[in-house]
């Protein structure tokens, strides 16, 4: 690594906006270093399925000439991020980590890469996740196949193909693409539609193979599908399988899911942020994992016009940062109301990084904190001891712990766990071969749509379809998941009247081992309860739609390091003070510095 990469993404991005805005460094030399880190760390990390290079240096030279004119620069102005491929862009290929989406190629942007671009940041490429969201380790995704797919390297495609072509070539059109163009844009994202073509990536003028990367044809461009910097087929891609993105402080750990390639991407230091969704605590089970901050938002404060839908009561969209001050203007660019989105909230967006600057130099006093002790039975010793130095680190920060009781965890995973199935089932059933991505053609309609699904979703996915299938029949089953979820959330809410922010472990393990491709064998049944489990601390606060953050508590002793992380959980639509707590909490702990100095190799 060269001197100069090596300072420039040492750099928060915080630190990078404001250089760039005063002229210290250019944009496009901060592009070109994360873009040289981007493919040094490609083996490495596997965080990447689809880097956009070109994109990256045209948005960034925008900025510089935007900076050359004189012009106001956005808040995030240079700032290279990576993006989770469960959100559409425009001339990009966008699979949500599934086979059955091979080769769609969206025609716009979603909310959240527009409100990214107009604050001045810079897409390096698209992110690796566990299929459509559905996992908890980041082992789930399905991109090896489809890459194979794509590339045409020697897969057993089923007839019909994937809509892909080969290496140099641009993914064509899904099926009934020209008719679904006229068709409400939330048939496959969430948010309301909106007329007009796509807005690009692509500066005024610039052919599609500049993007796209060869020819240019009539189809929308893929984008880099599925390449490294040179051109030539990933590692992944060329071995075929799973592509797993790997935790940068252990190549043995997984990064959690299932915004794992978000979290191998910045904590790696492929990408200065990421931009993840968060289900049941996919993004911040990842920053527990990767020692970083993750914010999940209160619902319906970012915009989901754009991300390819999980469960949509559940699903919201947040930042993964190195530092709370960077998840603070990351968040602030992302909130607001979208007229695309018909569930987005009107409520003003504060300054986010101006509270999280206000904890940090005011300390908590005054601040009152929630714990359960109840709750916190069957943790790592690693994970208790950090939790505990966690509370006399707040508190000597000014706040006061108190004990309050939370609902029963089990009833809250219980919930979750039926309910977002069955969610799932109604998000899914587009996928029918007919308007996007794979089709395994047949004589009907139904045999058309089953053979598609059969060979387009993954195992996982599949088996939360037949449970959240099975449920829709069970109509006293889903009235229990409805009432146990408003307990939840009547629960949460009644502890936070007596205190500011709850707090625990995001996790109750510190880290969790790589393992082998267990859901083809007789222990799925087993992986998918403990890969429930994992969610045991984030769920409730995703039922009841309340923002939550996870950040570093410290780190384990010995080696390897792992991350150990803090779950905070507020009111609705107070981000803000809970990022100011966050910050408290960032800027008391001894050990920052060695956090931010990152993994060794990053």
């Amino acid at each position: 690594m060269t001197a100069d990469r090596a300072r420039i993404i040492a750099l928060t991005a915080g630190e990078l906006a404001d250089a760039v805005r005063m002229g210290t460094i250019a944009a496009v030399e901060v592009a070109r270093a994360y873009l040289a880190q981007v493919e040094a760390s490609a083996d490495r990390l596997a965080a990447y399925v689809r880097p956009t290079p070109e994109v990256a240096l045209a948005e960034a030279a925008a900025v510089d000439a935007a900076r050359a004119r004189g012009e106001p620069l956005g808040p995030l102005a240079g700032v290279p991020y990576g993006l989770k491929d469960s959100f559409v862009t425009a001339g990009i290929a966008t699979a949500a980590g599934s086979r059955i989406l091979a080769g769609w190629v969206p025609p716009w942007d979603g909310a959240q890469v527009r409100r990214m671009r107009a604050a001045g940041a810079v897409l390096l490429g698209k992110l690796a996740l566990d299929e459509f969201g559905m996992g908890a380790h980041g082992d789930l995704c399905a991109s090896g196949h489809v890459l194979q797919d794509m590339l045409g390297r020697g897969a057993d495609k089923p007839a019909g193909g994937t809509r892909g072509e080969g290496r140099e070539g641009v993914a064509e059109r899904p099926a009934g693409h020209e008719g679904a163009r006229g068709e409400r844009r939330e048939d496959v994202a969430g948010g309301a539609a909106r007329d007009g073509g796509p807005s690009g990536h692509v500066v005024e003028g610039a052919r599609r193979e500049d993007v796209a990367g060869g020819a240019a044809r009539d189809g929308w461009p893929s984008g880099h599908v599925f390449k490294n910097m040179s051109g030539e087929s990933s590692e992944a891609a060329s071995r075929g399988g799973s592509v797993r993105p790997r935790n940068p402080w252990s190549s043995g750990h997984v990064p959690g899911g299932s915004s794992s390639g978000a979290g191998a991407a910045v904590a790696g230091r492929a990408a200065a942020v990421a931009v993840g969704s968060d289900t049941g605590g996919s993004i911040r089970v990842p920053a527990a994992r990767c020692g970083l901050v993750g914010v999940r938002p209160t619902w319906g404060r970012v915009s989901r016009a754009g991300l390819v839908a999980f469960a949509s009561s559940l699903d919201t969209v947040g930042p993964l940062a190195r530092t709370v001050d960077d998840a603070a203007r990351v968040l602030a660019c992302l909130a607001g109301h979208d007229p695309e989105d018909s569930t987005s909230l009107r409520a003003p967006v504060t300054d986010y990084a101006a509270l999280a600057a206000r904890g940090r130099t005011c300390g908590l006093q005054g601040v009152t904190i929630g714990v359960d002790p109840s709750d916190l039975s069957g943790l790592e010793p690693a994970v208790a001891e950090a939790f505990a130095a966690a509370l006399t680190t707040l508190a000597g920060a000014g706040a006061t712990i108190v004990e309050v009781a939370l609902p029963d965890p089990s009833l809250a995973l219980t919930a979750y766990a039926a309910l977002s199935a069955v969610e799932a089932v109604s998000n899914l059933a587009r996928y029918d071969g007919v308007r996007y991505g794979l089709s395994v053609p047949k004589d009907s309609y139904t045999a058309t749509a089953a053979a598609t699904r059969g060979a387009g979703f993954g195992l996982e996915v599949k088996r939360r379809l037949v449970l959240g299938t099975w449920l829709q029949t069970q109509p006293e089953l889903l009235a229990r998941a409805r009432a146990a979820r408003a307990t939840t959330t009547a629960g949460l809410q009644a502890a936070l009247g007596r205190c500011d922010a709850l707090a625990s472990p995001t996790c109750a393990e510190a880290g969790v081992r790589v393992r082998g491709d267990v859901l083809e064998d007789s222990h799925g049944a087993a992986r998918a309860l403990a890969d429930l489990d994992v969610d045991r601390f984030t769920v409730a606060a995703s039922l009841a739609g309340l923002p939550a953050v996870s950040l570093p508590c410290g780190l384990t002793a010995g080696a390897p390091a792992l991350p150990i992380g803090l779950h905070l959980v507020g009111r609705r639509l107070e981000e803000g003070r809970l990022l100011a707590i966050a910050a408290a909490f960032e800027a008391a702990t001894p050990w920052r510095a060695r956090l931010l100095a990152g993994p060794e190799g990053a």
